[in-house]
Formats: structure tokens, C-alpha cells, sequence
């Protein structure tokens, strides 16, 4: 039995997902996911999720995207020592099972270690992180339906844009969405942007008036289920698309990694730079 333990942000978490759920090895894992992404995770259908999903959440005091040990942003937080002396304990009072204690990627192990005392290993240690969690758990990438000599396989489509990203500069800006629009419009698709947070669309909407806002992780499955193609930063919503099965497209700025890109993205070459669109 390998433990596997979600500190990450709600993007990780749902590429680990993608794999654990369709993966033959399931069963002789044990999922320890954060409080904090429990909210995703019961906004997932019901009906992908498998009955025999060994998985737990526990609160350790995350209340930010992911665990602050792993971000810069948070590193030097008092709330930063308080997250790993909760890991600690729950490790002193859980001991490791005969597989180890695994995590998704190796950036800030150490870190976390030092701070729980206590041994991990990481799953995708260097190259695509998809690829890595796909060879761990001998999953197989699901089949997603899409016409390689276009989009429009019969009428109109209606085409989402989510511009939002946890990471500011990956925001879709706005020449992008501007391009994006006129691009399907011309063709005939019906385009919907919808934006994360509340005050953001306030601003935001003065750009683009009409597009509308989502401000849970309900709401956002909603929407991803109801496109017909998705556009995102390299950010949750993408990763979301891959696994409700939509086909999609990555906007991202120069000079941006591809290590996590969706498979259905590199399969297809359907990402872009914002420099791309004109």
C-alpha cells in the first residue's frame, strides 16, 4: 500500500486525480488530500468517481491554494510552521505504510521534510507531470473526441474562454480575448468568458461586457460541461477540461514551461502564446 498526499494547489490536485481515478492500481492506494480541496472534489461528478476511491481529507490548517511551505508568497508566514506541525502529528499518530509516503513533485520536498521530520518521495520527478503520474499509476490517457481539421464537427459550437489563473501573469489579457472572440464569432460559434471572483468581474466587465462570472467550483464544472471547446491559462480549469474530457486549448505567456500541460494539448499542439494571437 503507497499513501499518496495532496498539499498542492487545486490544479495539482486534480492531476493526480485524473490518473488515480482511471488507474487498475487504485486499490492499493491511500489518498490524503488537504481539507481545502474537498470543495473541488464534491463538485466533481458523482458518477466518475470510483466506489472503491480510498481517499480522506484532513485539515491541516490550509486555508490558502496550497500548502504555504510551498509557496513564496507564504513561505515566512506564521501559519506556515503551524500547517507543518499539523503534518507532523498526523504523520506521528499515521505511520507510513510498507509503500512510503508519496508526494506529487519533489520542488520544496526537502522543506517539508525538514519541517515533519519525516521521509517522502515524489511522483513526477522531471518532465511532463502528466507522464509521470500516467507511468506511477499505469494509467492510460482517456480517449477525448475532437476533429483534428477543426473545431466544428456539426454547427455552431460554444466555445468558453476562462481567462482567471492562481498565477497573475497567466491571466488571458485582454488583445488575447479581444482575438479569441472576433476569431469564433466569425465562424459562426456562440463565445461565453467567464471569470473567477466577484470584485475582479466588476472591473473586468468594463473590458468585456457580457461575460459573466463563476465564483464556485460547482459553478465551473457547470460551465466546462456545458462548452463544447475550452480555452485557459495553464491553470485548474484546463486541467479540469481534460478531465471532464472537453477538448481544450492553453493561452500562456512567452517563455512559459509546457511540464504541465494536458496530454490532450500536446497530442493535438493546441497551446498558444499570448503572442501568438494578433
Amino acid at each position: 500500500m503507497k499513501r499518496i498526499f495532496l498539499f498542492r494547489a487545486y490544479g495539482d490536485c486534480i492531476v493526480a486525480l485524473q490518473s488515480i481515478i482511471n488507474s487498475p492500481l487504485r486499490a492499493q492506494c491511500e489518498i490524503i488530500a488537504s481539507l481545502h480541496h474537498q470543495p473541488l472534489f464534491d463538485a466533481l461528478p458523482a458518477e466518475m468517481i470510483p466506489a472503491d476511491l480510498n481517499i480522506q481529507f484532513v485539515d491541516w490548517g490550509i486555508r490558502t491554494p496550497l500548502l504555504r511551505a510551498f509557496s513564496n508568497r507564504y513561505l515566512l508566514h506564521a501559519g506556515t510552521r503551524r500547517e507543518l506541525a499539523a503534518i507532523r502529528s498526523f504523520l506521528r499518530n499515521h505511520p507510513a505504510p510498507s509503500g512510503g509516503d508519496w508526494v506529487e513533485q519533489p520542488h520544496r520536498k526537502q522543506l517539508l521534510e525538514l519541517g515533519t521530520k519525516h521521509r517522502f518521495h515524489s511522483i513526477a520527478d522531471d518532465g511532463p507531470v502528466y507522464t509521470a503520474f500516467h507511468r506511477f499509476f499505469h494509467t492510460v490517457d482517456p480517449e477525448i473526441c475532437f476533429a483534428d481539421d477543426g473545431l466544428h464537427v456539426a454547427g455552431p459550437q460554444n466555445i468558453l474562454v476562462l481567462p482567471s489563473a492562481r498565477i497573475p501573469r497567466r491571466d488571458l489579457p485582454e488583445p488575447v480575448l479581444n482575438c479569441l472572440k472576433r476569431m469564433h464569432t466569425m465562424k459562426g460559434d456562440r463565445v461565453q468568458l467567464a471569470y473567477f471572483n466577484k470584485q475582479r468581474n466588476k472591473q473586468i466587465n468594463k473590458q468585456q461586457p457580457g461575460a459573466i462570472g463563476y465564483n464556485s467550483f460547482s459553478e465551473l464544472v457547470q460551465l466546462v460541461q456545458e462548452a463544447d471547446f475550452v480555452y485557459g491559462a495553464d491553470s485548474l480549469p484546463v486541467h479540469l477540461a481534460q478531465l471532464l474530457l472537453k477538448p481544450h486549448c492553453i493561452v500562456y505567456p512567452e517563455g512559459g514551461s509546457h511540464r504541465f500541460f494536458t496530454p490532450f494539448t500536446l497530442q493535438h499542439a493546441l497551446y498558444k502564446t499570448f503572442n501568438e494571437f494578433h
